[in-house]
C-alpha cells in the first residue's frame, strides 16, 4: 500500500486484520505475519506503537474470554505538523549568526 501512495490506509487495514485474527479467529494465520512483518511496514513510529498497543489490548480481551466493545478501536496518533517552519527558522538563525559577532 505504501509503495502506491496508500500509506494512510495501512493503519486501519492492520487494525481490521488484527481484530479478525485475534478476536474473531477468522484469520489465525495472519497474526504472526502482522507481528513479524506488516506492522513494521508502517512508516510512522507512533503508528507502530499504537497498533502494537491495540493488538495487546485485543489479546487481553481474548485471554479474559470476553469480546471488546464494538466501539473499541485502534487509536491512530495524530500526524505531526508539516515542518515548513524549519526552513524559516534556519534562515533566521543564519542571519542572526552573521549579525552576532560577540562569540
Amino acid at each position: 500500500m505504501g509503495e502506491f501512495d496508500y500509506e494512510y490506509l495501512k493503519f486501519p487495514f492492520l487494525a481490521a486484520i488484527l481484530r479478525e485474527s485475534i478476536i474473531e479467529d477468522t484469520l489465525s494465520n495472519c497474526l504472526r505475519s502482522c507481528k513479524d512483518y506488516w506492522i513494521e511496514t508502517l512508516r510512522s513510529h507512533d503508528e507502530r506503537r499504537a497498533i502494537r498497543q491495540y493488538a495487546r489490548e485485543l489479546i487481553e480481551y481474548r485471554n479474559k474470554g470476553i469480546s471488546p466493545p464494538k466501539s473499541h478501536r485502534a487509536n491512530r496518533p495524530t500526524p505531526p505538523l508539516p515542518e515548513t517552519k524549519k526552513v524559516e527558522d534556519a534562515s533566521l538563525s543564519k542571519s542572526n549568526d552573521e549579525n552576532d559577532s560577540s562569540f
